[in-house]
């Protein structure tokens, strides 16, 4: 087996070898040595790849407690496997913990905090969340672009289907976490105050742009100029969002 430590390299996705892995991991504790963020990447990635999400997490845990933060790819590794569980307010914890630690999201992770507001039924959130993505400049690759309009359009048409079929789309539960919301809230307001909380502060100074989406919007955001008195585009204008024409503007 090979392991990074430094400029080592790292291979420990074979198959029995994870275990060893962290036994070499705590032999560099007993020793007062301090694994490095490649290390720390590693050892995740590794996790993930042999399908064991709870290690991946407590590996996360452990290292960030010794100061050692894991690489953006791995934060939107361990970010994608809670949206893809439906857990919208795991997603938020740990977006706020890597963000805290400095490490600023890119446009794969805007990617996979669209699709966690998806799957957890919060459209009006997601639609926030892509306008921040664009005020930051932020332009995905190709496959991630179509991927993010996909994302957007299955949000409208959850929406869409409330109308349809009593209860709507129904997202499945989540465990009780740091930002869950209350039974019966159809908006998840702690989870989405805290997200663009953590979202905005780049975005103080180039709120304006908001894309040709605003027109399926009939009211006016206003005061933007202070966080905690703003007032945002589609997350306080719920009630008044033309979902098809959103759709619609969204696929054009």
């Amino acid at each position: 087996m090979c392991f990074q430590l430094g400029s080592v390299s790292t291979d420990v996705c074979v198959p029995g070898m994870l275990q060893v892995a962290f036994e070499f991991l705590e032999d560099m504790r007993a020793s007062g040595l301090n694994p490095s963020t490649p290390t720390c990447s590693a050892l995740i990635y590794a996790c993930l790849q042999n399908s064991n999400f709870a290690a991946a997490r407590k590996v996360y845990d452990t290292l960030i407690a010794r100061g050692v933060p894991p690489h953006i790819s791995q934060y939107n590794a361990l970010l994608e496997q809670y949206a893809l569980r439906y857990q919208l307010g795991n997603v938020v914890s740990l977006l706020t913990n890597m963000v805290g630690g400095g490490i600023a999201p890119n446009a794969n992770t805007f990617r996979i905090l669209l699709l966690a507001c998806q799957r957890a039924d919060q459209a009006e959130l997601a639609f926030e969340l892509y306008q921040i993505m664009k005020a930051r400049g932020l332009q995905p690759k190709h496959n991630n672009a179509h991927s993010i309009c996909y994302t957007l359009l299955k949000s409208c048409y959850n929406r869409i289907r409330k109308s349809w079929r009593p209860g709507g789309y129904p997202p499945k539960a989540e465990p009780a976490g740091p930002y869950s919301a209350l039974p019966g809230k159809q908006m998840r307001t702690a989870e989405a105050r805290q997200l663009l909380h953590v979202l905005d502060p780049a975005l103080l100074s180039g709120a304006s742009g908001n894309g040709g989406s605003s027109s399926s919007t009939s009211g006016q955001s206003g005061g933007r100029q202070h966080q905690h008195g703003r007032r945002y585009t589609f997350v306080d204008n719920a009630d008044n969002i033309n979902w098809p024409l959103l759709a619609l503007s969204t696929y054009r």
